[in-house]
């Protein structure tokens, strides 16, 4: 179910992408897929691969760095460029830093490998994951989903919160860690500056270098490696193998505060308190004796037996002459510092990774454990990195584009000289005709331009139907006291000068009237009167232009309007029944007219059109 649901999220997040994700994946892509980063060997490998390596340690409280430049017998070791803790978070910090070490190095890579040793966390791995012969498939999980691999993981991923895998063959079974990548911001952005980044647990290093210092004593009696750092110390048993791996955290106090109880839960579960050497490896600023004294305050308070338990503190100027004789006289301590930085020496370990037990497989496989990187490793940020056969491929679609424009071009321009070429003559002789052709056509466009001009004067709107209507149900009040009988509408042109009709057409005026005939009362007659009112009537009209609003109804300095009224008894109103029949008839004429000069004014059309258009 938690597979098929962080599909549905992988899906959801694909249909979310914007326009603008997109571009900045593109604009990626075309930096990374460069010609000169292609054909360089360090562009596509890790960091431990470049030139020069500058290694960081943050334990908490400091940051440690060292240079290294070179690799097999030509490798060097330098101090690094001074970083505080707080630089750390600044980017800008971080890529000044980086290129200063480049134009000092004189190199085109840099690889910056964080080793942490501020926190370390460990999980319970799932019970489908406990066995170490699983390594290959959980460790790819555990990059993925924590939460399938470790136990009581929310499904919330935290790219600052990484997880890895370690297998114990020897003890058969399998521990998971984590690193919180307090800096992944500004590391980021140094990645994407084209600085490749490692993060290296220092704990899981320190482990890798003491077990090929101790290999044969560790086959001979067993031993448990204690690595005091000032925020966590961690307690391997190792007897022909790695047994086991457990993380102490300090939780503010200068030693863990169950030391004494969990190792000796740890050595008495294995069988160690009889006969075991206990190193207690100083990783931090804090003396081991801590340790010793806070073990044997725990001993005696819990009368633990102790006698087989031999207790040894590493000698750091021996441990250093030792680590020199692997190196070939390569290490001064005072430069190096830390011996967690000499994990960039990957020609300690094989290349494959070894699935034997006993010492020698472990040793073999924590050289390369010590080496993973707890940088983010999803498929998220994988495909934010092009490999090198994809940018291959993109620069050689890059040179086709170019290459395809090239012959386009040459092709047009081949072709417009062989089309110049061979019409050239033909198009000479045929000039004059089609000269001619197109003052023949310009003429006639220059007829159906003035056809069209007379004609869109002639058919612009000056009567609607509706609006004619609707004029009259204004006009007219709604009362018993006024019937209609009968309503003629029309539109007449004024009187003009006849044309030919062949002369070209001149504007004309025109008016329009509505002649209604029926009868009316004594209060239908007064209401009828009041239309004969120029300012009555011109009021009507101006109210139906605004709320028709046509235009036409508008009355200006160009338009009049008038109303006639005639008025006679009517003879049926005496012989009628009371109330049938009304005692006046009346015919009211409404004129609006418009002049020469008006907008809507019609061109004076031959005398032999009718003059009257009908609606």
């Amino acid at each position: 179910m938690r597979a098929g649901w962080h599909s549905q999220i992988s899906m959801s997040q694909q249909n979310k992408l914007k326009f603008s994700d997109l571009r900045a994946a593109h604009r990626s892509a075309r930096r990374q897929a460069r010609l000169k980063r292609v054909l360089s060997p360090c562009a596509f490998a890790g960091a431990l691969d470049q030139p020069v390596r500058w290694h960081l340690l943050y334990d908490g409280n400091r940051v440690v760095s060292v240079v290294c430049a070179g690799i097999g017998k030509a490798r060097s070791w330098s101090a690094g460029p001074v970083v505080n803790v707080g630089e750390l978070a600044q980017p800008e910090v971080l890529q000044a830093r980086a290129k200063e070490l480049l134009q000092q190095q004189n190199h085109a890579g840099l690889g910056v490998v964080l080793h942490l040793a501020d926190q370390l966390d460990q999980g319970i791995a799932q019970e489908e994951f406990e066995n170490p012969e699983l390594f290959e498939h959980a460790s790819a999980l555990v990059r993925e989903n924590p939460a399938r691999v470790v136990s009581d993981h929310s499904d919330d991923l935290d790219p600052a919160a990484q997880w890895r895998y370690y297998p114990l063959l020897s003890g058969q079974r399998a521990v998971v860690l984590r690193h919180q990548l307090e800096f992944l911001a500004a590391f980021e952005a140094l990645a994407n500056f084209g600085i490749k980044v490692a993060v290296h647990s220092a704990p899981v290093e320190m482990l890798a270098l003491y077990l090929k210092l101790y290999e044969q004593a560790s086959e001979e009696k067993p031993h448990c490696f204690v690595l005091f750092y000032d925020r966590f110390t961690v307690i391997v048993p190792v007897h022909h193998g790695v047994l086991d791996f457990k993380v102490l955290p300090h939780r503010q106090q200068e030693v863990p505060a169950s030391f004494g109880d969990d190792l000796f839960s740890l050595l008495e579960k294995l069988g160690f308190v009889d006969s075991c050497v206990l190193l207690l490896v100083r990783c931090g600023t804090h003396e081991p004796t801590l340790l010793f004294h806070e073990l044997d305050v725990y001993a005696r308070r819990n009368q633990k037996k102790a006698d087989g338990i031999e207790i040894q503190i590493p000698d750091h100027e021996t441990l250093w002459g030792v680590l020199n004789g692997f190196a070939h006289g390569q290490l001064e301590q005072s430069t190096v510092q830390r011996p967690e930085f000499l994990s960039d020496y990957r020609e300690w370990s094989a290349k494959e990774f070894p699935l034997s037990l006993g010492i020698q497989g472990d040793l073999q496989r924590f050289w390369i454990l010590s080496r993973q990187t707890f940088w983010p490793d999803s498929q998220e940020f994988r495909d934010k990195q092009l490999s090198r056969g994809l940018a291959i491929l993109m620069i050689g679609l890059r040179i086709g584009r170019l290459c395809a424009v090239l012959c386009l071009v040459g092709l047009v321009t081949w072709f417009a000289v062989v089309v110049t070429t061979a019409f050239r003559g033909e198009a000479l002789r045929a000039l004059p005709d089609i000269i001619g052709g197109k003052r023949a056509e310009f003429q006639r466009l220059i007829g159906t331009k003035q056809y069209l001009v007379k004609w869109d004067k002639i058919l612009a709107p000056r009567s609607q139907a509706w609006s004619t209507m609707d004029f009259l149900l204004g006009l007219l009040p709604e009362t018993k006291d006024i019937h209609w009988e009968k309503l003629d509408y029309a539109i007449k042109q004024a009187d003009a000068k006849p044309i030919s009709v062949s002369a070209a057409p001149q504007l004309g005026g025109f008016f329009r009237q509505w002649i209604i005939d029926g009868s009316c009362g004594d209060q239908g007659r007064g209401e009828l009167a009041r239309l004969k009112e120029t300012s009555t009537l011109t009021k009507l009209f101006a109210s139906t232009a605004e709320r028709l609003d046509d235009p036409s109804f508008a009355v200006s300095g160009n338009r009049t309007v008038k109303a006639d009224l005639r008025e006679e008894a009517n003879s049926q109103f005496g012989t009628a029944s009371q109330g049938a029949v009304l005692p006046y008839k009346f015919r009211l004429v409404v004129t609006e007219n418009f002049s020469a000069n008006d907008p809507l004014a019609l061109p004076t059309l031959p005398k032999s059109k009718k003059a009257a258009m009908q609606p």
